[in-house]
């Protein structure tokens, strides 16, 4: 991965920051949101499990685990 010194270097993960960043903003903006505490919680931390996750497989240096890890990350969007 010519350029890619660290995972934040990668699209993916840019993607996936601002995913998780618009998430936060229209969750806080959302009363129904901000009252069902549950609800908001378990939707940021998988939005957030997104980033973790593609760090986390770029930082094991291995294709395999890298994919496992991306495939991961994609679960987390579901």
């Amino acid at each position: 991965m010519a350029g890619v010194r660290k995972a934040q270097d990668l699209i993916a993960w840019q993607v996936a920051d601002a995913f998780a960043c618009e998430l936060r903003r229209l969750v806080e903006q959302s009363a129904d949101a901000r009252r069902d505490v549950r609800f908001r919680s378990q939707i940021l931390d998988a939005a957030h499990s997104v980033t973790a996750n593609i760090v986390e497989g770029f930082l094991r240096c291995a294709p395999g685990d890298f994919a496992r890890f991306l495939d991961y990350a994609l679960a987390s969007l579901g």
